[in-house]
């Protein structure tokens, strides 16, 4: 293959791609990123919603403490160019993130009720993430992390020329997901 078309396939490829993550549910209910307010979802959790910062530093998030051992948390954050939205969903292990964790509410959630669009969730071996999301962008030392960004030139309500963003985080314990991280913006 010349360097052209090489060159040619792997932008073709980017375009082809599939976002790693848009939405995340927790037990069939579906938080889609970038549009689902952080509000309605920490009142649907019966969870408070925090925060600290202002202007960039601006982070608004709550926090579920899930059930079952090891200690986990899943938090659902609003960054400042979020706008009130779940921009970031953090799931982890309870202890990493202790400024963020001093308001967990405990919940009956367990780690696998939490599934992202492409059927990710803790406990799936190496082998059954790459089947649903490929190759990763990166891997190493038990991290692989997924990221696209994916221009776009017509929306719906009638904006245009903006870029998604999409990345994901997954960590793995002896070949199994035991955290990840998802991330999806929009921006013009």
């Amino acid at each position: 293959m010349t360097p052209r078309l090489l060159l040619l396939a792997t932008v073709l490829s980017a375009y082809a791609t599939p976002l790693p993550v848009k939405s995340v549910s927790l037990q069939g209910r579906l938080i889609a990123l970038s549009e689902t307010p952080l509000e309605s979802v920490a009142h649907t959790w019966g969870v408070a919603v925090r925060s600290k910062g202002d202007a960039g530093d601006a982070l608004r998030w709550s926090c579920l403490r899930l059930a079952g051992e090891p200690s986990r948390v899943l938090l659902l954050q609003s960054s400042e160019i979020d706008g009130g939205l779940v921009g970031t969903v953090d799931l982890h292990t309870a202890g990493e993130q202790p400024l963020l964790e001093t308001s967990c509410q405990s919940t009956t959630l367990a780690p696998s009720d939490i599934v992202t669009d492409r059927g990710l969730r803790a406990g799936l071996s190496r082998d059954s993430v790459v089947r649903l999301l490929g190759l990763p962008t990166r891997d190493s030392a038990g991290v692989s992390i997924y990221h696209a960004e994916t221009p776009q030139t017509n929306r719906t309500d009638g904006r245009s020329g903006f870029v998604e963003y999409s990345t994901l985080i997954v960590v793995f314990t002896d070949g199994h997901v035991r955290q990840f991280r998802a991330d999806y913006r929009v921006i013009n």
